[in-house]
């Protein structure tokens, strides 16, 4: 999560590559062998963006990390993966 008022438009597109590709890499090399991993790096409001993935066909489980908020940040700001947990169409695992 990055906050891009602060980017010109090349600087973002840049930040966007490598977090894309970084992210890829990661993914892969932790996915079991045999594993289908796909990166997609969205922008807009995450959940609205996690509604939208979870909701095609062939996906079967959520697994995602939690931020380690304290309480009162996740009053003010939400939670994503409780948002996800609460209301995807397929199990989900909130992992720290």
């Amino acid at each position: 999560v990055y906050d891009s008022f602060y980017l010109t438009d090349e600087q973002l597109e840049e930040l966007q590559g490598k977090i894309k590709t970084e992210t890829l890499e990661d993914a892969r090399a932790r996915a079991p062998e045999g594993v289908k991993v796909e990166v997609k790096l969205l922008k807009g409001r995450a959940e609205k963006m996690l509604d939208d993935v979870v909701s095609k066909p062939g996906i079967v489980m959520v697994v995602m990390g939690r931020t380690g908020k304290g309480a009162f940040e996740r009053l003010v700001q939400g939670s994503v993966s409780r948002h996800l947990a609460a209301h995807c169409p397929v199990p989900v695992t909130v992992v720290p």
